[in-house]
């Protein structure tokens, strides 16, 4: 058997009103293990990226349900930057559901703006690819405030000149942690590096750092036996950003779940 995940059981709710016609939303879940980007890109039309969530179905859904959103009218584009699992689960019930979207054919980062919000998101490129595109000449040009950091913030995915050239001076950073075969992103150098490009940077959820915990000798040995492996996933979380297309107008932040300020996500 393979590996089974606890997320099933867990779930975060967010709820509130739904953004208004003239409101640009960016919301990002992150379970621990995997993240879903949700985007209102105002006139009540939704973009879905990338798609993660319980065994029940894709958060994404949930969440524009909770908000009174109706998917299969509402959702216009849905893109899946990469095939990693951590990305794409749930991503057929998406695709299903939201009939009149269009899905991509090929993406990496993507680049959203909106008047004179620009919102970067950095998929799990790493440095190479982030490498090619500050060379390329023929690239947009402009900064983004919003930075959705790529792979988990590891340092292999990062480049002092990404900040430098592609981001405002102090953007809000946002991240989804990973913990798989006791390996976590990200690291304690990682969240200091990003520290130190921004004082606003918030993370989907926490990472587990309690020791496990012991299970009664029979249960152990019966799921040795069963050849069945379990993994902790740490509880979710999502951060919610907001403003008015109007120029000018400043980010609202709310957070919800386990997310928390990225100097806290060890707390």
């Amino acid at each position: 058997m393979g590996a089974r995940d606890t997320e099933g059981t867990q779930s975060v709710t967010l709820g509130g009103r739904c953004p208004g016609d003239d409101e640009f939303e960016l919301t990002l879940f992150g379970p621990g293990y995997g993240e879903s980007l949700v985007l209102h890109v105002g006139g009540g039309s939704w973009v879905l990226i990338d798609s993660c969530g319980r065994t029940d179905g894709p958060v994404a859904l949930d969440y524009l349900r909770s908000i009174d959103v109706d998917p299969p009218e509402a959702v216009r584009m849905i893109a899946a930057t990469h095939w990693h699992d951590d990305h794409i689960r749930g991503l057929a019930e998406l695709v299903r559901v939201c009939a009149k979207a269009s899905p991509n054919q090929v993406s990496v980062v993507l680049r959203v703006e909106i008047g004179d919000i620009s919102v970067l998101l950095g998929s799990d490129l790493d440095r190479r690819g982030w490498l090619k595109i500050l060379h390329d000449r023929t690239r947009r040009r402009g900064t983004a405030s919003v930075f959705k950091v790529p792979h988990h913030g590891s340092e292999n995915a990062d480049d002092p000149r990404v900040w430098e050239e592609l981001l405002t001076p102090d953007p809000v950073a946002l991240l989804t942690p990973w913990q798989r075969g006791g390996r976590t992103l990200p690291s304690s150098q990682d969240v200091q590096r990003i520290l130190a490009r921004t004082s606003r940077a918030y993370a989907a959820a926490r990472v587990s750092v309690a020791a496990r915990s012991r299970r009664n000798r029979a249960v152990e040995r019966t799921i040795r036996q069963s050849g069945i492996k379990l993994r902790r996933t740490p509880k979710p979380g999502a951060v919610r950003l907001r403003r008015r297309l109007r120029p000018g107008e400043q980010w609202q932040f709310e957070m919800f779940g386990a997310a928390c300020p990225l100097d806290k996500i060890r707390a």
